[in-house]
């Protein structure tokens, strides 16, 4: 399988202090593979570091991250990568993944929120981002990812907004999506049986460092670090 990102040894941290501690990792076109860690444990660090838009105060200071094509990102809180003063067909077609291009037609635009069942889907192109549920902002962050069809998606807890009855329609139709036009996934959540269900990879996260990795039914039905095990008596 061809390797769309991949991460060797990367550290990032700040003066005097270290968040992230010589992580490795590999996404291949097509997969989905799930991190899943504590509140704090460093998930969303590493999702920016492989990005390469680390917050203010952070640096890359070990390793490296290898990038072969664009990179999205759907962030934990949708309202981050929208400005409340422009229509939200503006901010969907003027999106781009780092390293993509910056077109997008309309058509394109609307088979994608009807796919993440944003009804009325031209009304809401007119809409400012406080008419929108928080639900409607977080799909609407997802179209601003796969608009353009990015090489990477990086998904740090992408459907906390969404109802439960609603979520796993969404989720499904997403995961199709990227399999089907190859997009490698890193899908963060702290949601084990969203994980089980859609991820053929799991990476277990703690202070920063990665402890366990392996086929996602392996780790979860033998877990083999004291993190892991946590997370999973937590979960059940």
């Amino acid at each position: 399988m061809t390797i769309a990102l991949s991460a060797d040894d990367l550290s990032v941290g700040g003066p005097g202090f270290a968040l992230l501690e010589n992580v490795s990792l590999r996404l291949h076109a097509g997969e989905l593979v799930g991190l899943l860690g504590a509140s704090g444990a460093g998930k969303s660090t590493l999702a920016r570091a492989l990005l390469g838009s680390l917050p203010p105060g952070l640096r890359v200071t070990g390793g490296e991250c290898r990038r072969t094509g664009p990179v999205a990102l759907v962030p934990q809180e949708p309202a981050l990568c929208l400005n409340p003063f422009r229509r939200i067909g503006a901010q969907i077609l003027d999106r781009a993944p780092l390293g993509g291009p910056r077109h997008a037609s309309t058509r394109a635009v609307l088979d994608l929120m009807s796919m993440l069942g944003l009804e009325g889907s031209q009304a809401l192109l007119q809409a400012f981002p406080h008419q929108l549920s928080g639900g409607q902002q977080q799909r609407v962050a997802w179209a601003q990812a796969l608009v353009r069809q990015p090489r990477v998606l990086l998904a740090d807890e992408p459907t906390a907004a969404l109802d439960a009855l609603l979520q796993r329609e969404i989720v499904d139709r997403i995961a199709d999506r990227v399999r089907q036009q190859a997009i490698a996934t890193l899908w963060i959540s702290h949601d084990v049986g969203l994980l089980a269900a859609l991820t053929s990879t799991l990476l277990v996260m703690d202070d920063g460092v990665i402890v366990e990795r392996g086929a996602t039914a392996d780790v979860l039905r033998a877990p083999q670090h004291p993190a892991t095990r946590r997370l999973l008596e937590a979960a059940a």
